[in-house]
């Protein structure tokens, strides 16, 4: 047994790559758009919507190609490897459209569309390379104890791709230099660029499910890729179609599928809520009373944490979830959420120090283990619905991407809601004080050094808080504390009739056991 899986290795790295491009969108693209761009509510809400349509229709299509095909012209469409080394690249260069202002002037109807564009190119190309992804870890071994070895190789990418948030707020001042910002997001771009060509070279190529399948059934036939290819060669392209929405309407219409999915759904907005918006709740809340200082060293720390110490902390626990399975493993993070937002709203606001922890472990608790956990939930559904409709091959990509028809909402549901309570609450107020604000720095910075204009932070943001925005700090600390609280809730009742919840204890996986059974 080697210390390295090398095989194992080439399927993270592109975990790696989408890591460091998801961890600074998640992190920045709502910041930047409210804060930098001054986008309008209307149009943040009409760009969310649209956005909500696109992906109901994407992620099923891709699922779709992916696994049964669209006839002969398109054959590496179904080579999970070949997708993510000719796409990736161009995943990578749709990250950059975020951050590169279409006019100086910037009018809101251009601020829309340029939001609308950037989400729907990178989400496509996220679709699209992040849908074989799926697809070759979850046909890179049948077996628990392996699967659960990529899960941590995946973490260990994520904790490495989480390392991203320090340099980039750190150089960037908190964003104050929007353009060294801008070259940092181009560093990022190459280096994912460059993970996801390592896993389109060197991923594997054998499907686990189909070696397993002909070696049960004495098939004798060096070449595994026949098997899995024969409906494709043959098919039309009306035949895949109408396979491939006969097959989605069996997934769809599995409990166990939609107990994951709804899980996953109120999952997503707890993690999208909490990448969105830490950054705005620290610095409105805790920044003005010195503690986190905006800029500073101490808050690009704080940040790298919110980040990294996820997947470290999933890391120290990961036995757990080969001893226990990820059902017991995703209710105990459910409670300890709970606790925590609920000990949160007892203790208030302004007790800030208790605020800090509060958004720290929230950060851990909705996405320690998040995909991975979930990683785990989704490949013993695709197994399961194998072993039921005896098919030839596992639809990995479309359980994935079936998944995404419904969960994809959540990213959009996530920031709409939160920005209609911010609204609600003169939020836009509050960000024309902060552009003031901005502008004086700059001002500061031509005559003075950064040094004097950190220190001189404290006491701006003190005028802000001197003005009347306590109804809109008590709707954000509000916001932090229930939207979190409510979400893990419906997470945990979502998972209750779930029934493979111990199929880790089994010592087959079950498309090998039925065959066993026929024998």
């Amino acid at each position: 047994m080697t210390l390295v899986d090398f095989p194992t290795v080439a399927v993270a790295m592109t975990s790696l790559g989408a890591g460091i491009l998801g961890v600074v969108y998640n992190f920045y693209y709502i910041k930047v758009f409210l804060e930098f761009y001054q986008i309008q509510p209307a149009y943040l809400n009409m760009a969310q919507i649209l956005f909500m349509i696109w992906n109901a229709i994407n992620d099923p299509l891709f699922g779709c190609i992916q696994d049964v095909g669209c006839g002969r012209w398109a054959k590496w469409l179904m080579n999970r490897r070949k997708v993510i080394l000719y796409m990736g690249p161009f995943f990578s260069a749709s990250f950059l459209i975020f951050w590169f202002p279409w006019t100086k002037e910037n009018p809101p109807w251009i601020v829309g569309v340029h939001l609308l564009t950037s989400l729907f190119v990178y989400d496509s190309l996220f679709s699209f390379v992040l849908s074989a992804h799926c697809g070759l870890f979850t046909e890179l071994s049948t077996e628990h104890s392996k699967r659960v070895r990529v899960v941590i190789y995946m973490e260990i990418a994520s904790v490495i791709g989480s390392l991203a948030i320090f340099p980039v707020d750190k150089l960037s001042r908190s964003l104050a230099d929007f353009a060294m910002f801008q070259w940092l997001c181009v560093a990022v771009a190459i280096i994912s660029a460059c993970c996801f060509l390592y896993t389109g070279l060197l991923a594997p190529r054998e499907v686990a499910q189909v070696k397993q399948r002909i070696e049960l059934n004495s098939v004798e036939t060096t070449n595994q890729a026949e098997v899995a290819q024969v409906v494709s060669d043959e098919a039309t392209l009306y035949t895949s179609v109408m396979h491939g929405l006969k097959s989605s309407w069996q997934i769809i219409r599995e409990r166990d599928f939609l107990c994951v999915v709804f899980a996953n759904f109120f999952r997503i907005m707890r993690v999208i809520a909490a990448s969105n918006f830490t950054a705005i709740f620290i610095e409105a809340l805790v920044s003005p009373s010195g503690l986190l200082p905006k800029g500073s060293t101490e808050i690009s720390i704080y940040y790298q944490l919110t980040q990294t110490l996820p997947p470290i902390v999933f890391l120290l626990f990961w036995p757990l979830l080969t001893k226990l399975g990820p059902w017991l493993v995703n209710n105990g993070q459910i409670f300890f959420s709970c606790v925590n937002c609920i000990l949160m709203l007892v203790i208030g606001r302004h007790n800030h120090m208790w605020l800090v922890i509060f958004l720290l472990v929230e950060n851990i608790l909705c996405r320690a283990g998040y995909p991975g956990v979930y990683n785990i939930f989704f490949p013993d559904v695709v197994d399961e619905d194998m072993m039921r409709h005896d098919r030839k091959s596992p639809l990995s990509t479309m359980v994935f991407t079936l998944n995404a028809l419904i969960t994809k909402p959540a990213n959009s549901f996530a920031p709409m809601i939160v920005v209609f309570f911010l609204s609600r609450a003169d939020y836009a107020s509050y960000n024309k004080m902060k552009h003031a604000q901005s502008a004086f720095h700059s001002l500061d910075n031509s005559t003075v050094a950064w040094n004097a204009t950190v220190a001189d932070s404290s006491m701006m943001t003190s005028a802000l808080e001197a003005q009347s925005f306590d109804h809109l700090f008590d709707v954000m600390f509000i916001v932090a504390c229930v939207f979190p609280l409510i979400c893990a809730v419906v997470e945990g009742l979502a998972l209750t009739p779930y029934r493979l919840k111990f199929r880790h204890r089994r010592s087959v996986v079950p498309v090998l056991d039925n065959e066993i059974k026929k024998q």
